[in-house]
């Protein structure tokens, strides 16, 4: 890693809490200085996604067009090196497409998520992300 340009464990954890803070605003105008141009999401829940800031883009909305009521909550964040973990809470009712491993559309939800986000010079370059939602609304972590 080139120390010149390397940002802190901290320096990146703070980069993404601010950037969720900014999304769950409804503002995506910081998605192109956080994310890379390199940028990849990786999920069995949503593969052959597109890279690049597109796929950041894309990412940064697919939320409001899968979940309408929605709430989530930040349950455990840590930084170490050029990663960031995050744990979620999502729930809400459920809009978007049938899909396996999701509820049925109209259906009130509870959600688990780990994120995982790598970090190059203070830019998110990989999100790993799995996702387990509950059907009915139960506590996805109990």
């Amino acid at each position: 890693m080139n120390q010149a340009n390397a940002t802190s464990a901290e320096d990146n954890k703070a980069i993404l809490l601010q950037l969720f803070s900014e999304l769950k605003e409804g503002k995506t105008s910081s998605i192109d200085e956080v994310c890379s141009p390199d940028f990849a999401f990786h999920s069995p829940n949503f593969p052959n996604w597109p890279r690049g800031l597109k796929g950041a883009r894309a990412l940064a909305t697919l939320g409001p067009s899968l979940f309408s009521e929605s709430q989530s909550t930040i349950d455990d964040v840590f930084a170490a090196e050029d990663k960031v973990v995050v744990r979620w809470s999502i729930s809400g009712k459920y809009i978007g497409d049938p899909r396996p491993g999701f509820p049925n559309p109209g259906e009130r939800f509870a959600m688990g998520a780990v994120a995982i986000y790598r970090f190059v010079d203070g830019k998110i370059v990989d999100d790993w992300g799995i996702q387990v939602a509950c059907s009915p609304a139960d506590n996805p972590w109990s």
